[in-house]
């Protein structure tokens, strides 16, 4: 009996020794799982995928097809929108004259000639763009001779003041002046300095170029023509009073300015047609039977020769004008860099030869 009780007593013991060791020791809370690919933070809507996306038909910010579309022209740019290409250029003569040719704004015009009176350029767009008075333009006249003496443009310009003014003999000597010196009008700079003005306001390259070359402004022609002009009537004057030589010699000086004018293929188109009409004046004051050079022909033969040079021109215009509107936005920046570089004539005969046949 006593060893039952003994037993007993053992047994209680050892159930509460493991209650005890129970409490004194609390469960270990369980290991989370591992976070899985689906529990991680989302990236925001507007970055998925971004790295990868790609238009199939991406929005073209190039406005020129609007420009060139039934022969409009590019925007002219206004005083504030050349601000930041003027300071960027710390409002040099160049910079001056090029928010003149792009925006058509005549206080440019003014601020250059105050503050640039023996730059070149600044001296041809007072003649050119000034509309100054005979006195005034006799200044500038020989400001451009002095600041470049080896362009014929500037003893151009000094003729046709000396021809307004009634002094035709002053004139001549320019003229004869002109014929040992290289001849530009700046379009070539102008261009790229507007292309530049362009872009500093925001233009894409394509439309800066696009504005560039349409917004050039070429005033001289319509004087030089003028001036081929009254040397026609200067020579015709010579023939009347008896003085043949005199003649021939202001007719001769009068083709070397047409010649001098379509001479180079770089330049714009029109500076080469303009040259044909000069060319065309001053063999309409000659006699059409006479020999003209040594080939043999006459002075006829040239007058129809300069017309179907003409009329090849502007046949190869129109159909420039039909392929345009077929090229591609890269091809059409190559077009006009090539007309930049190598001229209109050879631009529009690559384009022709490209989309002529489609």
């Amino acid at each position: 009996m006593k060893t039952k009780l003994l037993l007993a007593v053992l047994m209680l013991s050892f159930v509460a020794m493991l209650i005890w060791t129970n409490r004194s020791h609390p469960a270990t809370a369980p290991t989370p799982p591992a976070p899985s690919e689906s529990v991680l933070p989302k990236l925001p809507a507007h970055f998925v995928g971004t790295a990868h996306q790609q238009s199939d038909a991406p929005q073209s910010t190039n406005h020129f097809r609007e420009w060139i579309k039934d022969g409009q022209h590019a925007p002219q740019l206004t005083p504030e929108q050349l601000e930041g290409y003027l300071q960027a250029n710390h409002r040099n003569a160049e910079s001056l004259l090029t928010a003149l040719y792009t925006s058509h704004d005549h206080a440019f015009l003014r601020e250059a000639i105050t503050n640039f009176p023996n730059d070149p350029k600044v001296a041809y767009a007072a003649l050119f763009f000034g509309n100054l008075p005979p006195e005034e333009a006799r200044q500038w006249a020989d400001n451009f001779k002095r600041a470049a003496p080896d362009n014929t443009m500037a003893d151009y310009a000094s003729a046709l003041n000396y021809m307004k003014s009634g002094q035709p003999e002053l004139a001549m000597q320019d003229m004869a002046a002109a014929a040992k010196n290289t001849w530009t009008d700046y379009s070539a700079q102008f261009i790229e300095s507007s292309e530049e003005a362009y872009r500093a306001a925001g233009y894409s390259d394509l439309d800066a170029k696009t504005a560039a070359q349409t917004q050039l402004l070429l005033p001289d022609l319509g004087q030089l023509k003028q001036l081929g002009q009254q040397l026609a009537t200067l020579a015709a004057s010579y023939q009347q009073s008896g003085d043949a030589a005199s003649a021939q010699t202001t007719l001769q000086m009068d083709m070397r300015l047409g010649q001098q004018l379509s001479a180079t293929e770089v330049q714009p188109l029109i500076t080469s047609l303009v040259g044909y009409a000069v060319q065309r004046i001053a063999l309409a004051a000659m006699d059409p039977n006479a020999p003209y050079g040594d080939s043999g022909q006459t002075v006829q033969d040239q007058i129809n020769q300069l017309s179907q040079q003409r009329e090849n021109i502007k046949s190869l215009v129109n159909q420039s004008e039909n392929v345009r509107s077929m090229m591609s936005d890269e091809d059409y920046l190559n077009y006009l860099e090539r007309r930049q570089s190598f001229g209109e004539l050879s631009a529009m005969h690559w384009a022709i030869s490209k989309y002529g046949s489609q």
